[in-house]
């Protein structure tokens, strides 16, 4: 089988990041298909689509994206928002997109307390616009253990904010808000990727558990010990021999 016949695989960053999340992954990757990490809109050197939208709007930008640069199929990962808009993406395409993964991620929708917090986010923003809202949300994302020694790479994720428009962060935490639950495709993928980390803040290890104890096949999934919401950075070598291993299947 040649590069242009194997599915693409599709790396997405989550929530005021960009494609450069994936950049020190994809060089280790034995992968042989075409590997495509887009910036979703809004972020990195992506247009935002408009103010409004929903996470199957982006769903659909994707498909059409990829279409548009020959891709005929595709296996889709996605952190954090990533794998809510990766769920989305194969809802929606379910014979386009072949296999999905999350990393950090839930199919289940927000909780009261999660969308409590969405909205007071988004009523912040309307009174303090800000391109910096990562400068201090990044240090939550990753395991108290591990911040001394990836000091360097929190800057590089705090810094993937710069810029930003007050608006797009509303708008996609209005999408993420408002997504459906998904734990429906999840647990009707034959074996999914699932990695999760045992010190995850925004995406709680006893979440991840119960999405874990629905997957029938369960031999791709993962929980990370001294790993908060950012894997690929606080065990890299463990989450790209994860992805590595799922994709040779």
């Amino acid at each position: 089988m040649g590069i242009s016949d194997k599915p693409a695989l599709i790396l997405l960053h989550g929530f005021c990041e960009n494609s450069s999340l994936w950049e020190h992954v994809v060089p280790h990757l034995t992968y042989k298909g075409r590997i495509i990490t887009p910036d979703l809109p809004g972020f990195g050197n992506s247009n935002l689509l408009f103010n409004e939208f929903s996470l199957d709007d982006i769903s659909t930008y994707l498909y059409e994206s990829l279409k548009k640069d020959s891709v005929s199929s595709c296996i889709c990962i996605g952190h954090s928002l990533g794998g809510y808009i990766t769920l989305a993406f194969k809802r929606n395409y379910p014979e386009f997109v072949k296999k999905i993964g999350l990393v950090h991620s839930t199919a289940f929708e927000d909780t009261p307390e999660k969308k409590e917090g969405r909205n007071k986010l988004i009523d912040f923003l309307n009174e303090n616009p800000s391109s910096r809202f990562l400068s201090t949300f990044a240090y939550t994302l990753f395991c108290e253990t591990n911040k001394s020694r990836l000091s360097n790479e929190i800057e590089k994720v705090v810094h993937m904010s710069d810029g930003l428009a007050g608006t797009t962060i509303q708008a996609y935490a209005t999408a993420m808000r408002d997504r459906r639950n998904s734990i429906d495709v999840l647990t009707n993928e034959e074996s999914p990727l699932f990695i999760a980390g045992e010190c995850d803040n925004s995406v709680p290890v006893e979440m991840s558990k119960k999405q874990i104890a629905l997957i029938n096949n369960k031999k791709h999934c993962y929980i990370l010990e001294n790993v908060a919401h950012m894997g690929m950075y606080e065990n890299s070598n463990t989450v790209i021999g994860a992805i590595d291993k799922f994709l040779k299947e």
